[in-house]
C-alpha cells in the first residue's frame, strides 16, 4: 500500500494501481483474520497457561534445590556451625515451596505462606527504612553508614518474590504433566490416574488435629489426602515415608498432575 501510494500520478492505470494493491492488503488481511480463530480450534492449538509455566518451573526449581541440598551435605563440616546448614536448607526449601504455591486453589481468601512472608517483611522493612530516614534527620550518624543501611534494604526488598503466588489459567483446562515434561518411571506407570479419596472434604490428619493446609495431595495407593510441603505439617511427605506409597496426585480443583515421591519426577 505505502509503495502503491507514492506511484507518480502521471503512470497509466494509476489508479488501478493503486486499488490492486487495496484489495490485496486488504483481502490478505481479512482472510488471515477471520481464518485464524477457526484454524486454531481445528488444529487444538493452546495459548500459554500460567499453571502449566508454574507447573515447570516448580519442576525446575526441584531438581536444582536437590542439588543443593546434595553439594551442602557434601561439603558441610563437623566445625560447620548446624543452624546455619540448617538455615541453607530451609532457604532452599522456601524457594521451592513458594513456586509450589503459585499451583492450586484460585478462589480462596486464605493467604499462602509465601504470601504472608511478603506482606509482613514489606511491612517490616517499610518501618526500618523510616527509622533509618529518622536517624538521617537527627545527623547523629555518618552519611556514608546510613547510605550502606538504606541500600541493604533496598536489596532485601529487591529480592523478595513479588508476582502473584497462584497462577491462573486463561481457560477451563484440567492441568496435568505436560507431555515433554512427563518422566516415567516404574511407579509412575504402575500407579493409576485416580483412586477415591478417603476424605474428599480435605486433609484427614489436618481435620483430625486441627490444622491448616495450603494445597492437597492424593495417594494414588490407598487414597489418603495429605496436605502439601507448604502446609506446616506436610502431611502428604510423612504419608510417604510411613507408608512408602511413592506416587501422589494433586487433589486441587483442576488439576491432575502426578508425582512420584521416590524418583522425584512428574508423570
Amino acid at each position: 500500500m505505502a509503495a502503491a501510494f507514492v506511484l507518480p500520478a502521471d503512470i497509466p492505470h494509476v489508479n488501478i494501481l493503486v486499488l490492486g494493491a487495496f484489495v490485496v492488503t486488504a483481502g490478505t488481511l481479512l482472510l488471515q483474520g477471520l481464518s485464524l480463530p477457526w484454524l486454531a480450534r481445528t488444529l487444538k492449538v493452546k495459548g500459554p497457561d500460567a499453571r502449566e509455566d508454574a507447573l515447570q518451573e516448580a519442576t525446575v526449581l526441584q531438581k536444582a534445590v536437590e542439588a543443593g541440598r546434595k553439594e551442602v551435605d557434601r561439603i558441610a563440616t563437623e566445625d560447620d556451625d548446624e543452624e546455619t546448614v540448617r538455615i541453607l536448607r530451609a532457604r532452599g526449601e522456601s524457594r521451592l515451596n513458594a513456586v509450589w504455591e503459585r499451583l492450586g486453589r484460585t478462589d480462596g481468601n486464605d493467604e499462602t505462606p509465601t504470601e504472608q512472608y511478603r506482606r509482613l517483611r514489606t511491612a517490616m522493612l517499610a518501618a526500618e527504612r523510616t527509622k533509618v530516614l529518622k536517624i538521617r534527620d537527627n545527623g547523629s550518624m555518618d552519611s556514608e553508614v546510613l547510605a550502606e543501611v538504606m541500600d541493604a534494604l533496598d536489596v532485601e526488598e529487591s529480592m523478595i518474590d513479588r508476582r502473584d503466588t497462584r497462577a491462573e489459567s486463561a481457560d477451563d483446562r484440567t492441568l496435568v504433566t505436560p507431555q515433554g515434561m512427563a518422566n516415567l518411571c516404574a511407579d509412575l506407570d504402575a500407579a493409576p490416574t485416580a483412586v477415591k479419596p478417603i476424605t474428599p472434604e480435605g486433609c484427614g490428619d489436618c481435620l483430625r488435629e486441627g490444622t491448616r493446609w495450603v494445597h492437597l495431595r492424593l495417594c494414588l495407593t490407598c487414597g489418603n489426602v495429605g496436605c502439601c510441603d507448604s502446609s506446616v505439617m506436610k502431611h502428604a511427605t510423612k504419608h510417604f515415608h510411613t507408608s512408602e506409597h511413592p506416587v501422589i496426585r494433586s487433589f486441587e480443583p483442576g488439576e491432575a498432575w502426578r508425582w512420584c515421591f521416590v524418583h522425584e519426577v512428574l508423570g
